[in-house]
C-alpha cells in the first residue's frame, strides 16, 4: 500500500505539472513507467476517480482561479487549462461546478 501511495504522488505531481497540455493516460504512464491498468487502479483506489476525471478536476480548479482574476475570456481559459474546445470546457465546468464559467465569473 505504501508503494501505491508513492506512485500515486508521482502520478499526481506529473498531472499537476502537465494538466495544461494535451495530456493522455498513455503519456502519463510512459512518464511514470507504469501500465495504464495499474495507473487506473491506483487512481481509482486513492481517489475513487478515473484518470480523465482527476485531470478535468485539476483543470476546472485552475479555471476557477483564472475566472476569479477576471482578465481572460472563457475561450482563453479553456486553452490555458488544457481543454481542446471551449464547448467541452463549458460542459465539464458546468458538470463539476453546477454553473457555466460565465455564471461563475459573475
Amino acid at each position: 500500500m505504501e508503494r501505491q501511495y508513492r506512485y500515486y504522488h508521482r502520478i499526481i505531481a506529473y498531472m499537476e505539472g502537465n494538466y495544461m497540455k494535451d495530456l493522455s493516460l498513455e503519456q502519463l504512464c510512459e512518464e511514470v513507467s507504469l501500465s495504464t491498468t495499474y495507473v487506473n487502479h491506483i487512481l481509482k483506489s486513492c481517489t475513487d476517480r478515473t484518470f480523465i476525471h482527476v485531470l478535468n478536476e485539476m483543470r476546472v480548479k485552475k479555471a476557477c482561479e483564472y475566472l476569479e482574476e477576471d482578465r481572460l475570456k472563457v475561450r482563453e481559459i479553456a486553452e490555458k487549462t488544457g481543454f481542446r474546445s471551449s464547448k467541452y470546457f463549458i460542459k465539464i465546468f458546468k458538470d463539476m461546478q453546477g454553473v457555466t464559467p460565465g455564471q461563475y465569473k459573475r
